[in-house]
């Protein structure tokens, strides 16, 4: 599933793009991805306005548009949204210019809203803090967990606490972080915290500048992919062993998902 770095890529691509295009028509092929308004008639009379501001909340793309509505975008698993490709969309916006910006989803979970106030949207309203925002700090970090009494990967995943981190990046930064993802998070002590937080920001950054990472089928807009994915040192890896000590690498299942750690490095 694309996370933060992605979908920021992806937004900060859009934002050169289609900023202060006029939106058209919409094609939609596979109806079951539009959640709210389902029917097409609805997207239609709301959708004829200029592109004003693509913003990012966690993992969804937000397209401001200039009538008042927004176009709110999750790629889920394996959403593309792709400028000037033509091939096998599910959706696609036409503006005005004969441009045009098309989703392809092969997995067909990904969920489009066309709403006026995005905390009409259960997941954005219930939303946690951004990592990458002026408002996170370490301060901020160290209140979050001592309030909650959950294993650090689960702690890193719920979006209601910090937005924008999946898998990937949860994996990630506990191992930079040097942290078990089966330690409880109001048991850290000062200076995990202090290492937690510079690995957040560290990870994400570096991922970021790298385009994202390209596991399975993400895209940038250009349809470029992402390059982090040659810089993970433990997602992924399993059985191989640990850049800095002798253990190799385990994987675990937890709530579905699996885990990368290392024994030795990670306490």
């Amino acid at each position: 599933m694309p996370e933060l770095p992605e979908v920021e890529t992806i937004r900060h691509d859009l934002q050169s793009l289609i900023l202060g295009k006029r939106i058209k028509s919409i094609d939609v092929r596979d109806k079951n991805l539009l959640k709210k308004p389902r029917k097409l008639v609805s997207w239609r009379k709301g959708i004829h306005s200029k592109v004003k501001n693509v913003v990012r909340k966690g993992k969804f793309l937000i397209l401001e548009l200039a009538n008042g509505f927004k176009i709110v975008i999750h790629l889920k698993m394996a959403g593309q949204l792709l400028y000037g490709t033509n091939d096998d969309f599910s959706i696609k916006l036409i503006f005005t210019d004969k441009s045009f910006l098309s989703y392809r989803d092969k997995r067909r979970l990904g969920e489009w809203y066309l709403v006026k106030d995005v905390n009409k949207i259960p997941l954005i309203k219930e939303m946690g803090i951004d990592p990458l925002s002026s408002k996170f700090n370490i301060y901020i970090l160290k209140s979050l967990l001592e309030k909650k009494n959950k294993q650090m990967y689960n702690f890193l995943m719920d979006q209601r606490v910090i937005a924008g981190i999946g898998n990937i990046y949860a994996n990630e930064i506990l191992y930079r972080a040097k942290i078990s993802p089966f330690r409880k998070s109001s048991e850290l002590k000062d200076r995990e915290i202090e290492n937690l937080y510079y690995a957040i920001l560290e990870i994400l950054n570096k991922a970021l500048k790298a385009g994202g990472s390209s596991i399975d089928s993400y895209l940038d807009a250009w349809g470029t992919p992402g390059k982090y994915s040659y810089e993970h040192l433990v997602y992924g890896k399993e059985g191989q062993f640990c850049p800095f000590c002798p253990s190799k690498i385990h994987r675990v299942k937890l709530g579905g998902r699996s885990v990368y750690y290392c024994p030795g490095c990670q306490q």
